[in-house]
């Protein structure tokens, strides 16, 4: 027995020897799928090159596509977006990669010729079977995001594999091709490499500059409460809802205007040939509403629901609204579909006589109380949940022209508002029910019935009331409403914003890449939310005359003055700039502007991406294990217009909380921070252009004599300090 014991001890330390020795060995305990005795993945993984000449392609007669001895040819000719692929397993689904251990693509690419501002959009494939209408993965541009430019040279674009799956349900373990769209009208690409790799893609950086000098300073008093539900997104899972701590979830966009709970289907109305979807499961009650709501109570949050008010929802999942067989030869058809009409004929008229029956069914106030009803009876009723009355009304005829071909009067909102309200109430008495939901600028103060060309001299319907904003108008009525009936109609005035401003062609919302001028407009117009100085940087200076735009303050001078107690929702803005530090920077600083500015609630739209996702953990979970920005708001300023300082106390501990925000792109800020009491401790994390999905802790940072903060903050970067 004693020999036995001894052989067993020594075999038992020669096992811990092994894994001591194979401990910093270079890929030896990360495997496929994290499981330790599975086979090691190589640091790189390559699908196709010129040494490999697999796979097989498909394109259209704009976007042309060779696979050739040496490289992938891409030639696209004509108007619009043009989409080609290679599927580099040639639709074998036995030879897909799996390529879930690995964090970044890297495709070696040149432009075969001079075109400015060449670009490519990339998806990823995987060899599921999905609906043609469902995206396999998010699309994500190269410049901006994997690279700086395409010009002749070769070059490689590396982007995470986390920005192709952040929307959508691609599964990395059985990917087989990726597709390329762009919309150049004569463009043409060389690739020479595609292939994964374990390295995390680099940030890019903008050039360094000479530092600047700032002071700021921090108050004691706090001044009103901070909602948690200012940090909203869409189309969330669970888990992120619940490591972000949020308290509300949006479920809305054109789709939801077409929605039927009845049968889980929609309609995409302009933005895909108005033609039917969703319905992907057999019970409805697993799809729309009701997934939507599971998901956002799994993740600890509450709903705010857009509910139908056109007053058509999708009888089907199949069914579209031009038929060219029916309607006549229109301009354009879905691809591989001849008979999916775009609405439009070739003379430039709409079809103006299509039959609303061919997608759709009516849908009343009472049947979406019935759908309200049927939320109530699987979730309860709320005071908590939104109803949100539809989806940027004033936009319907453009929409959803297929059945809503006449744009609306204010007073035809009115009527909606007030039919779909009164058989929501009825169902669930205390709801939260949302209003208005403007698309833009321009509905604040017009119908679209005045919008159009020939009423924009006079706007008859404006002159109706006295020239009285719409939105003002709108705002008056619901406080006319409560004081006749003793109880609100509509309880949170939603308006959307996105930046109007361009520069060099692009809007910072979809505009991407590194060019300074596009990456600082992106910053600074998140002044025309609220800025009575900031003058427009886009048309709506001509309809302002100049004035700023100030949408929030703007309308809660309105609310103040008709209807006192009404909260306000953005209910959908982005500032785009997903591929670049100033995506972060940009989130970060509305977030500022929310806290500040006394929003009751924001959604992004949809969700978070690339280093938007930044902002998101520096106020929601910035240590990882849930640490949280304040909800206490304290004033705070500085002295210098490139720094923002947003602070608040946190009363769970009763630390204040401070972000620091240097949105200048190449200048460190060396600054001298006034506390409002001796701290004992501070402590930072922050991002910056260094930084690739996660936030860098600094520790302790050092304290003056006074207990003050003096701190060099880079460059393009976000900091939450933490003071005890």
């Amino acid at each position: 027995m004693e020999g036995l014991r001894s052989v067993f001890i020594v075999f038992i330390l020669g096992q811990f020897l092994v894994l001591w020795l194979l401990r910093d060995s270079d890929s030896s305990l990360e495997t496929i799928h994290g499981q330790q005795g599975s086979t090691p993945i190589p640091e790189k993984v390559v699908v196709w090159s010129s040494d490999r000449t697999n796979g097989k392609s498909w394109d259209t007669n704009s976007a042309k596509v060779a696979i050739r001895s040496n490289s992938i040819r891409l030639d696209y000719a004509g108007a619009g977006t043009k989409i080609c692929g290679v599927n580099w397993a040639s639709w074998n689904k036995d030879a897909t990669n799996d390529v879930s251990g690995y964090r970044t693509l890297a495709i070696t690419l040149r432009q075969v010729g001079t075109v400015p501002d060449a670009d490519l959009t990339l998806t990823l494939a995987d060899s599921l079977d999905r609906p043609k209408d469902r995206p396999t993965s998010t699309s994500v541009n190269l410049v901006g995001n994997g690279i700086a430019k395409i010009d002749g040279e070769w070059r490689i674009a590396k982007i995470a594999l986390t920005r192709f799956t952040q929307s959508c349900d691609l599964d990395l373990t059985k990917l087989w091709g990726i597709n390329f769209s762009c919309d150049h009208p004569f463009v043409n690409f060389e690739i020479r490499e595609i292939a994964f790799t374990r390295e995390s893609p680099p940030m890019p950086q903008f050039p360094r500059e000479e530092p600047y000098q700032a002071r700021g300073i921090v108050g004691s008093e706090v001044k009103h409460t901070i909602p948690t539900a200012i940090y909203g997104a869409c189309e969330l899972s669970p888990d992120q809802i619940r490591q972000y701590h949020l308290s509300l979830v949006r479920w809305g966009g054109n789709r939801s205007s077409r929605y039927n709970f009845q049968n889980g289907c929609d309609n995409a109305g302009k933005d895909w040939f108005f033609k039917n979807g969703g319905g992907f499961a057999n019970d409805p009650r697993k799809t729309g509403w009701f997934k939507f709501l599971r998901d956002a109570n799994a993740g600890g949050a509450e709903g705010y629901v857009t509910v139908p008010m056109l007053g058509f929802v999708a009888k089907d999942r199949y069914s579209y609204s031009y038929s060219v067989r029916k309607y006549g030869k229109q301009t354009s058809t879905e691809s591989g579909q001849p008979d999916v009409g775009s609405g439009m004929l070739e003379n430039g008229s709409v079809v103006r006589n299509n039959d609303w029956r061919d997608t759709s069914v009516e849908a009343p106030p009472e049947f979406i109380a019935q759908g309200v009803q049927a939320i109530c009876e699987e979730f309860g009723k709320s005071g908590v949940r939104c109803y949100v009355l539809d989806n940027e009304p004033m936009l319907w005829h453009q929409t959803h022209r297929d059945v809503c071909l006449a744009p609306l009067t204010r007073e035809e909102l009115w009527n909606r508002t007030v039919q779909y309200a009164e058989a929501i109430r009825k169902v669930d008495p205390n709801a939260t029910i949302v209003g208005y939901n403007s698309w833009g600028w321009t509905d604040l103060f017009y119908s679209a019935y005045d919008d159009l060309p020939e009423n924009r001299p006079t706007r008859p319907d404006a002159s109706k009331f006295g020239g009285m904003p719409m939105a003002e108008w709108f705002i008056q009525k619901c406080g006319e409403y409560k004081q006749q009936h003793g109880k609100p109609l509509v309880d949170v005035f939603d308006f959307h914003w996105y930046p109007e401003a361009r520069i060099n062609g692009k809007s910072p919302y979809d505009g991407h890449g590194m060019d300074p001028a596009l990456n600082e407009l992106r910053l600074r117009n998140t002044r025309s939310l609220w800025d009575p100085t900031y003058r427009p940087e886009s048309w709506i200076a001509d309809m302002t005359r100049g004035a700023a735009a100030q949408p929030i303050r703007r309308i809660r001078e309105w609310i103040d003055k008709h209807n006192p107690g009404m909260k306000l929702s953005l209910g959908e803005y982005n500032y785009g700039g997903a591929g670049s530090i100033t995506g972060g920077l940009a989130q970060a600083e509305l977030f500022a502007i929310f806290g500040r500015e006394k929003l009751d609630s924001a959604f992004i739209w949809t969700k978070p991406e690339g280093t938007q996702e930044l902002a998101w953990k520096l106020y929601r979970n910035y240590d990882g294990a849930g640490g949280v920005f304040g909800e206490q708001f304290v004033a705070s300023s500085a002295n210098h217009p490139d720094l923002t300082i947003h602070a608040a106390r946190r009363a769970s501990d009763n630390a204040l909380t401070i972000v620091v925000i240097n949105k200048n792109l190449g200048k460190e800020c060396h600054l001298e921070l006034d506390l409002p009491t001796r701290a004992k401790e501070v402590q930072g994390w922050c991002f910056d252009q260094d930084s690739t999905e996660q936030l860098r802790k600094l520790g302790k940072l050092p304290l003056d004599t006074t207990g003050d903060l003096p701190y060099n903050f880079p460059p393009a970067s976000a900091t939450i300090l933490v003071v005890k």
